[in-house]
């Protein structure tokens, strides 16, 4: 998979998502709830980002772009989130509970829509 393909990919789950959360908002709001209280959960993602952090930093090498530097950086990030999410799965329950606002959510989902849709864009 090229660094542009991988792009595309976080873009579009980035841009579902976010519009998920803004046409669908108490789902959205019941999602978030129900994942952060629990650990289960937060365990299985953070093993699943850093396994997906191991294979977008270690993917086959390409030139030195600005999509493959992108992409390793992301891998990186994902990476550290789920270490520190495995180290400290109590913090990321309690960082959830301030984050519940309604207001604080649809902000979160346009965020969500913005990155999916920047990512779009630099992968064209």
């Amino acid at each position: 998979m090229t660094a542009i393909q991988i792009l595309q990919l976080l873009g579009l789950a980035y841009l579902a998502a976010g519009l998920g959360g803004i046409t669908s908002p108490q789902v959205f709001k019941k999602a978030v709830r129900d994942y952060a209280e629990n650990l289960p959960a937060i365990y299985l993602s953070a093993v699943l980002l850093l396994v997906l952090g191991y294979v977008l930093v270690n993917r086959s090498p390409e030139p030195c772009s600005p999509t493959a530097l992108l992409v390793t950086a992301i891998g990186w990030l994902c990476l550290i989130k789920g270490a520190l999410l495995l180290a400290f799965p109590r913090i990321h329950v309690l960082v959830a509970k301030y984050v519940k606002k309604d207001s604080q959510l649809s902000l979160g989902a346009i965020m969500s829509v913005l990155i999916g849709a920047a990512l779009l864009l630099i992968s064209l």
